[in-house]
């Protein structure tokens, strides 16, 4: 099972020219790890694909990220202007 720190460092290495919102990266994170994220997915808290991504946006723009910034030094975040990439 792969960490969302770890999915946060290896999404934006694996795109290191673009900047990202964490909705645009929680929409990454669905595609590129849906075995992962299948457990999650089938909680019946989420029961569209909206709910599914605002919450993995949230997970992504709090202490995931966080986390991320502390075992990957090249892993940062720009607040403002908004939205927060």
């Amino acid at each position: 099972m792969i960490s969302r720190p770890k999915m946060i460092i290896d999404t934006l290495k694996d795109n290191k020219d673009k900047k990202f919102t964490a909705r645009e990266l929680a929409k990454l994170f669905v595609e590129r790890y849906p075995d992962e994220l299948a457990k999650k997915r089938s909680n019946p808290r989420y029961d569209s694909e909206d709910k599914f991504i605002a919450q993995l946006a949230a997970e992504i723009g709090g202490e995931r990220t966080l986390r991320a910034k502390q075992q990957c030094p090249n892993v940062s975040t720009r607040e403002k202007p908004r939205p927060r990439l």
